[in-house]
């Protein structure tokens, strides 16, 4: 599931997996994500919508 998302080295040393929102938003939504993910100044941020 991971390898479906880009990751960072970072995000893997600090919390153990390469990607955390992306994955996240992917399933809280059920894969109904909206646009891109956005990667800002050390924060990334990705949304979805979930009924």
């Amino acid at each position: 599931f991971e390898h479906h998302f880009p990751g960072s080295g970072f995000v893997r040393k600090t919390v153990g997996v390469g990607s955390v929102s992306g994955p996240a938003a992917w399933l809280l939504s059920q894969g109904q994500l909206l646009g891109e993910t956005l990667r800002e100044q050390g924060v990334t941020i990705t949304l979805g919508v979930a009924h």
